[in-house]
């Protein structure tokens, strides 16, 4: 039976597969929080809505939030609606 090169290396990386689902699960985590922030899908924002939803954490949570919100969102727009912002 063949596994392909990334299966290896998650086979030989442990960790990686626990670091890939703490990553997805805060990645879910930011879809999630910004859907309930603007009571609608996230496809459905604008510019504008993410500016004022971010101008809405700037203080409140800390920038590690942040950033994983971006990143989040980021990669939701990309791999998920294949939209590039």
């Amino acid at each position: 039976m063949s596994i392909s090169f990334l299966e290896n290396g998650f086979v030989q990386h442990p960790n990686k597969v626990s670091s890939a689902r703490h990553l997805f699960a805060a990645y879910s985590s930011t879809v999630r929080r910004i859907t309930k922030f603007f009571d609608r899908f996230p496809d459905t924002l604008t510019i504008d809505d993410l500016m004022h939803y971010f101008s809405q954490l700037i203080g409140n949570v800390s920038w590690i939030t942040i950033k994983l919100d971006r990143c989040g969102l980021q990669f939701f727009y990309k791999h998920s609606l294949h939209l590039n912002l």
